[in-house]
């Protein structure tokens, strides 16, 4: 249970801070793709530990990873603001 509220706190606060920071959007979904791109990346670098060669690969599917996540939150932000 304090890992789901920590967690939550941690999130809420990334959300509101880039929403709050970007200025014309309100909605938090870019706070949520930094949070994803960054959180993608630190796993893919504790999970796998990269030769220099498959660096670039990683990245490639550090962004994938976030591009789904993105497609997946947007499809609730924009059925609500209707």
């Amino acid at each position: 249970m304090p890992f789901i509220f920590f967690g939550g706190f941690l999130v809420a606060a990334i959300c509101g801070y880039m929403a709050g920071l970007i200025g014309a959007s309100n909605s938090p979904l870019s706070g949520v793709g930094i949070l994803a791109i960054v959180t993608c990346a630190f796993l893919l670098l504790a999970v796998v530990n990269p030769a220099v060669e498959a660096r670039s690969a990683l990245v490639a599917y550090a962004l994938f990873a976030t591009a789904i996540v993105f497609a997946i939150a947007t499809i609730p932000t924009t059925t609500c603001k209707t």
